[in-house]
């Protein structure tokens, strides 16, 4: 209907075409939504790469600690391996040997004698030496690991707070938008309340003031047929034109086809050089 969007903001005081700056918003919204998102991600994915590593020594370190060899009992084999008493075992038989050749005694019974006690004496007093030292060396061990398990649990937590904001943080931009796209909607709902409620004397003025105005159903979409028209014997829509140039936002009119159904040679109707129909709204009778 030309520009009727136009003629009724200046009637009714309603611009039906302001749904395409409504549109760029949300657009703009959905843009900006989708950036903060994505900067989001990026930031939650590299604190993932820079806690990876402690996170896997965490995960090592925690391994070594489960491992059965860690968690067993000192042994025999531990205390003869250990290096306290294998060095006084061996210092301490060279020095008899020693001694024991000096004085020509070497395989005596005496100097044997001599070996076996000496032996038997720092078994005994070494092996209270080794267990502590293994207890030691075992308690040092574990609390290295313990701490670099910390670490890793750390850096876990540190992940999983990032995976929370990073949640929290997209949810919130997706209700943002969510809830701007409803607003739109109440909006433009509102705004076509409003422009079917001010009535049939305002469109009227309106529709006379633009004369004859494309009016053929094949160039309308999001077509609503309204439940009491505006004019007498044809039926009244609100739609938007596919080609905006004809007229922007929602309009609010006759159909040709309608016209042209009652009576193939309407007065009102008439074809334009493109093919398509034209409606002379000020041949048409105003519903009471």
């Amino acid at each position: 209907m030309g520009d009727l969007g136009g003629a009724v903001e200046d009637v009714t005081g309603v611009n039906m075409g302001s749904h395409g700056s409504g549109d760029r918003a949300i657009r703009s919204q959905r843009e900006a939504a989708a950036q903060a998102n994505a900067l989001q991600l990026q930031m939650y994915n590299q604190t993932r790469a820079d806690q990876e590593p402690w996170r896997q020594a965490g995960m090592g370190a925690l391994t070594q600690m489960q491992d059965p060899g860690f968690q067993r009992d000192f042994s025999m084999s531990d205390y003869q391996q250990d290096p306290g008493f294998q060095f006084r075992m061996s210092e301490g038989m060279k020095a008899i040997q020693g001694s024991a050749a000096a004085k020509g005694s070497l395989n005596s019974g005496a100097t044997l004698k001599g070996l076996m006690r000496y032996g038997q004496g720092v078994a005994s007093e070494e092996y209270q030496n080794a267990y502590n030292r293994f207890n030691t060396n075992q308690t040092n061990r574990f609390n290295r690991l313990s701490t670099l398990a910390g670490t890793g649990q750390t850096a876990t937590n540190q992940v999983q707070a990032a995976n929370q904001n990073y949640g929290g943080t997209m949810n919130e931009n997706l209700l943002g938008m969510g809830n701007a796209e409803a607003s739109r909607f109440i909006n433009q709902g509102n705004r076509m309340a409003q422009f079917y409620d001010n009535g049939q004397e305002t469109m009227g003025q309106a529709a006379g003031a633009m004369a004859a105005m494309f009016s053929d159903e094949r160039m309308k979409s999001d077509i609503l047929k309204l439940s009491k028209s505006d004019y007498k014997d044809v039926p009244t829509y609100i739609f938007r034109y596919k080609d905006e140039k004809h007229g922007k936002g929602f309009q609010r009119g006759v159909m040709a086809q309608d016209l042209l159904a009652i009576d193939q040679n309407h007065p009102a109707v008439s074809k334009a050089d493109n093919g398509f129909y034209r409606v002379d709204y000020s041949k048409l009778e105003r519903s009471e």
